[in-house]
């Protein structure tokens, strides 16, 4: 949304939040979340442009569908890197693998049936 200068309209922290409709705290939460990129600064007061403007919206939608915050911000963080949806979600396992399978890639199986009783009890 460039102005009559060519330059994008900056907004202070109460300008933006009133725009969404947070309250600054949580647009400052979710900066401390690493939800939003720092704003610049002109002198000391941190200015926000259509970055932090269409990020805040994106956030609001995907809580409203239900996602936590830290799986919206593994979500940007793909989106940043440039990773694909199922890279996100684990879904590009190599060939031959299940996506399943990564979930016990760190769980060893036991040595037999009687291994995961307690000494002593049954045995």
């Amino acid at each position: 949304m460039p102005t009559t200068q060519g330059r994008t309209p900056s907004l202070t922290i109460e300008e933006l939040a009133r725009r969404v409709g947070l309250s600054t705290r949580n647009v400052r939460a979710y900066r401390t979340a690493g939800l939003l990129p720092p704003p610049t600064l002109e002198g000391r007061t941190g200015r926000y442009g259509d970055e932090h403007l269409l990020r805040l919206v994106m956030i609001g939608r995907l809580q409203r569908r239900g996602w936590s915050l830290a799986a919206i911000r593994d979500a940007l963080v793909a989106l940043g890197a440039g990773r694909s949806l199922a890279e996100l979600l684990g879904l590009s396992a190599e060939p031959g693998r299940d996506w399943v399978d990564e979930l016990f890639d760190d769980h060893h199986p036991a040595a037999g049936p009687d291994a995961l009783l307690p000494q002593g009890v049954w045995n």
